[in-house]
Order: C-alpha cells, then structure tokens, then sequence
C-alpha cells in the first residue's frame, strides 16, 4: 500500500496547488471574538499542498485539554465552592504520590470521585447505600443533573450516562485490584504501572470538573445549600440592609443581615437567592447581547457583589467600549476598575 501511495501521490504532486499552511491547527492557536475567529503562531507555516491530518488536529486536541493542569482547575473550583474544601485532601495525595507511589494516587483518585459523586447526591436529597460502587454514584449523579432535564433527546441523554458509567467502572476496577490503602494490598506484587495511574487521574479529574460544572448550575435548586457557598450573594443582603440601617447584634455581638435570614429563614433565603441569581443574569445576558450605557449602569448595581467571572465580564466590556462613557455625567466606574486593579496587585 505504501509504495503504490508514494507512486500514485509522486505523480500528482506537482500538479496539485500549493498555498501558505499553517501546519499547527489546535484549540492553543485560535481566537474568538463574538462572530468572528482567527489563527495565530505561525512559526511553522510554510508553503505547500494543503492536506489536513485529522489524526494530527484530534491528537492536538487532546494534547491541549491534557497541557492543563487539572489539579490547578480543581483548586479553583473549591476556591469558589469553600464547601468542598475536603476534597484537597485527595488532591494533596494525588499531587504527592502519583510520581513515586502511583498505587497511593489511584486510591486518591477513587474517594476523590466516590466523595463528591456522594457530596452531590446528598445536596440533592438523592438516597443511596453507604456501600455503592462508584459506577453508580458517578451515573446518578450525572443522570439527576437538573441540567439533563432539558435534553429531549433520550438516546442521547442515555449515552451520555452510559459513557461516566463505563469511565466510573474501569476507575473502580483499577483501583479494587491495585490500591493499598483501603484493601491492604501487597505493596510488591500490586504495583500498578503509571500509564494506567496516570489514565485514572486524568480521567478522574475530567469526570471530577464535569460533574462540578453541572452542580454549580444547582445552587439554588438543591435540597441542602451552604451559606459559604453564596458570599456575592450575602454581601449583597449585607449591603442593602445596610443601607437601610438595618443592624442586628446580640449581647454586643454583631450579626450579618445575610447570616440572619439564613440561619433563621432557610427557605426565604433560598427565594431571594433565586431572584438574585435569576436578575443578574438577565442583565448580564443583555449587556452582552447588546451593549448600552442604560444596561450596562444596572449591572453596575451589582458592583460589590461581583464573582471573579462577573467582574472580568463586566471589566472588559467598559474598556471595549470605553469611547461610550467619554460623555458620561458623574462617570466613576474607570476609577473603579483602576483601584480594583491596584487592590488586586496588592494582594
């Protein structure tokens, strides 16, 4: 085959047309802005027949989704979900011993998976046996994911729960014959091999940010929500309350409005939560839709009660569009990005 290929394409070649190609297409070197998109790092460009490898793009983008370090984008998840703090345990082990005890890793990266699938199923008041394999935990809490109620199309959704399931199973099976910690194994003839180690984590990890991803969605639809897991939220009851002067202490202690109304109205906090929740996004998807001074000034409402997320959404629409505010009466909000920057910078 290969040397008729190199017969047949010698003699054509030619005559084929030739034109700059970029020759290093991955995620890494495109950029996006709104409708439009464009290719960056031509460092290996050159001119030549345009062939595109699809076993190259695919294996690129692969390689790209694996540069990342998966551990650090898991950090950041528990850093805007405190709740979860926990899981840093299975993480510190993971981080600590997949390089030298990669049997110590695999069994981290099992109760990692085992631990949140069932942090999940409990905030959603989903009862399960204490002993459930981990197959099932992961499929359940993907297949109750409020997020699959609006997929219709029902082969699909069962795909998909059956693609964690087959994931969630090997995890487990893995970790049944070569972990050491929960079984007690022989630390000499149990050895896994790091390819296999190094699958589970990756794979760990993936499954781990998906099933976060869908959660985050939930926090105001969940059965158990936390009050740490919503501080834009609470400084934003703090705030108005205290422009009403509203102050509550007891025996000279002083009391939030936001820890108030939680600790004491859990289902009104619950309600507010969802309006809040529901009014700035309407906003936010406006602004961005389509940009005006009048929507941009009622996000700015918000301005104290920002996610990290919000605040750069918010930060760089002002400056893509800073021309606008020139004419702008008793325009404050350049002085509040510069000293959110140097407050940033300081920190």
């Amino acid at each position: 085959f290969i040397e008729k290929y190199e017969s047949v394409f010698g003699e054509i070649y030619e005559s084929l047309p030739q034109q700059i190609i970029h020759r290093d297409i991955n995620p890494g070197n495109l950029i996006l802005n709104e409708d439009n998109w464009g290719i960056i790092d031509f460092d290996l460009s050159e001119r030549n027949l345009r062939i595109f490898d699809p076993c190259y793009a695919a294996t690129a983008i692969l390689s790209e989704s694996l540069e990342v370090d998966n551990t650090e984008k898991l950090k950041q998840w528990i850093d805007r979900m405190p709740i979860l703090s926990g899981l840093s345990v299975y993480i510190d082990l993971i981080e600590r011993h997949q390089a030298e005890n990669p049997n110590v890793a695999l069994d981290a990266a099992k109760s990692l998976l085992e631990s949140l699938a069932k942090t999940i199923l409990t905030d959603r008041g989903i009862s399960f046996e204490h002993d459930s394999e981990v197959k099932f935990l992961v499929k359940e809490a993907v297949r109750t994911a409020k997020v699959m109620e609006n997929i219709s199309d029902t082969d699909s959704l069962q795909r998909i729960v059956q693609g964690f399931d087959t994931i969630a199973n090997a995890i487990g099976t893995l970790r049944n014959r070569h972990g050491l910690i929960s079984h007690g194994q022989d630390i000499v003839s149990c050895q896994i091999d790091h390819i296999s180690v190094e699958f589970v984590v990756e794979a760990t990890l993936t499954t781990v940010h998906f099933l976060l991803a869908l959660h985050s969605k939930e926090n105001c639809v969940k059965k158990r929500i936390f009050y740490e897991e919503n501080p834009d939220f609470n400084r934003y009851i703090d705030s108005v309350n205290e422009q009403s002067g509203m102050d509550f202490s007891v025996f000279e202690i002083s009391i939030t409005p936001s820890k108030a109304l939680f600790y004491e109205d859990l289902e009104a906090y619950r309600e507010r939560l969802i309006m809040f929740r529901g009014e700035k996004e309407e906003i936010f998807t406006a602004l961005q839709n389509c940009f005006s001074l009048e929507k941009f000034e009622e996000a700015m409402q918000f301005r104290d009660c920002f996610t990290a997320d919000e605040y750069d959404t918010i930060r760089k629409i002002f400056y893509h569009n800073e021309s606008c505010f020139l004419e702008c009466e008793n325009c404050d909000y350049r002085e509040y990005f510069s000293k959110r920057v140097i407050a940033e910078e300081a920190n």
